[in-house]
């Protein structure tokens, strides 16, 4: 598996020949699975085969996706969170402004997860959450948050990983540039 940084709050995350986009932010990306995690909240239909927005569960392409509403970013967007079973690993993707749903049956899905894709570090997140990996893209901010966590994050191009290597306990700080 392949995890790239896409630009601002976008990753893309690619195994064989299927991709996921998350939170693409220009038309000319491509994927044979997209999903947003901030939408308008009276556009959470999207017309795009394959695009996913919004709580609910979704299966694609083998790939499992289960979306949980975590709130409104204000009162005309709505914010939801990700765990998605990809090949082996359990993934979950979190918004820019990171925030978990109060459901806890959604919490409960979301911990002991392998990878926690995340835009902007949290702290508070990664140790309610407790992934084995945490990813998160280029920000300036990620220097206080290996300290607090106690873990040197690794800069890197691009995060390519095979289920094995994942560690046993974590979190692994990734960041990608």
């Amino acid at each position: 598996m392949i995890i790239t940084h896409a630009g601002k709050n976008s990753f893309k995350i690619q195994s064989g020949s299927l991709a996921i986009l998350v939170n693409p932010h220009n038309d000319r990306a491509k994927a044979d699975i997209t999903i947003q995690t901030t939408v308008p909240a009276d556009n959470l239909l999207s017309s795009e085969k394959n695009s996913i927005t919004g709580g609910g569960e979704y299966e694609i392409q083998g790939i499992t996706v289960t979306g949980y509403n975590s709130g409104h970013a204000d009162n005309a967007t709505l914010r939801t969170v990700y765990a998605i079973e990809f090949e082996q690993f359990h993934i979950g993707v979190l918004d820019d402004l990171p925030e978990l749903p109060t459901d806890s049956d959604a919490v409960e899905h979301l911990t002991s997860l392998d990878i926690l894709i995340l835009p902007s570090p949290s702290v508070s997140v990664i140790k309610r959450l407790q992934p084995k990996i945490v990813v998160f893209s280029g920000v300036s901010d990620w220097k206080p948050v290996q300290k607090e966590i106690g873990q040197k994050a690794e800069q890197v191009d691009k995060l390519v990983i095979k289920h094995k290597d994942v560690p046993v306990t974590g979190p692994k700080l990734i960041v990608l540039a």
